[in-house]
């Protein structure tokens, strides 16, 4: 609405997910290392893998996912390794981003992993398990499920959908997932990705011959 109906508006809030990956690269790295080189060279691999920008520009979901994930861990890391704040507001605030980074992908939940090293640390350090607990049930766990739920509350509101929907979705998405065994003629495996034995095709342009679409 404020900048019209235009490709480079499409892919706006991609891009600027995928500058933050930088940004966030970096403070993560910084506080892991407190090394601003270290830091540096970390966002700097990053921005020159070529993927993660390119599907930035189309406008694909990956960078905004992944920034959200990063904003997680970042969020957490500002009680566990800095204590610049309190426990209860770094819980909140990455469990917030954590439900978001979900409710963009369900990948998103592979940042648990991640969450997970920094909480096994605080639960290692401190002795207050109750407190601890009660926190990470609140903030950790309550709150990524609410603010994941709410990215389908629009669902109910459009037309030929209930509120019964939004369940339906979830275990439809969850069998397509768990069940899904069906390939592709143009997939490559995990392993070979590094490999680049079969890069992706990003660009597309069609010509016509006599009438015929030529690539």
């Amino acid at each position: 609405l404020v900048f019209g109906d235009h490709s480079w508006v499409w892919r706006m809030a991609s891009i600027v997910s995928g500058f933050g990956c930088l940004v966030m690269l970096y403070a993560i790295t910084k506080l892991l290392t407190n090394s601003s080189r270290v830091a540096f060279f970390a966002a700097l691999l990053f921005g020159l893998d070529c993927v993660s920008f390119t599907q930035a520009r189309i406008a694909m979901l990956n960078s905004t996912m992944y920034f959200l994930m990063l904003l997680s861990i970042w969020f957490l890391m500002k009680h566990v390794v800095t204590r610049e704040w309190r426990r209860a507001d770094a819980f909140f605030w990455s469990g917030v981003c954590f439900g978001f980074a979900v409710g963009t992908r369900l990948i998103g939940l592979s940042v648990v992993v991640m969450l997970f090293v920094f909480y096994w640390k605080l639960w290692t350090e401190n002795k207050k398990k109750g407190a601890l607990i009660e926190d990470t049930v609140y903030f950790l766990m309550i709150t990524p499920l609410i603010i994941y739920e709410s990215t389908y509350l629009i669902i109910p509101f459009i037309r030929g959908f209930d509120w019964s929907t939004i369940w339906k979705l979830q275990v439809s998405m969850t069998k397509y997932h768990l069940l899904l065994k069906q390939g592709h003629t143009y997939g490559s495996e995990w392993w070979s990705w590094p490999l680049m034995t079969r890069p992706i095709w990003y660009y597309y342009h069609p010509d016509q011959v006599n009438g015929v679409n030529m690539m």
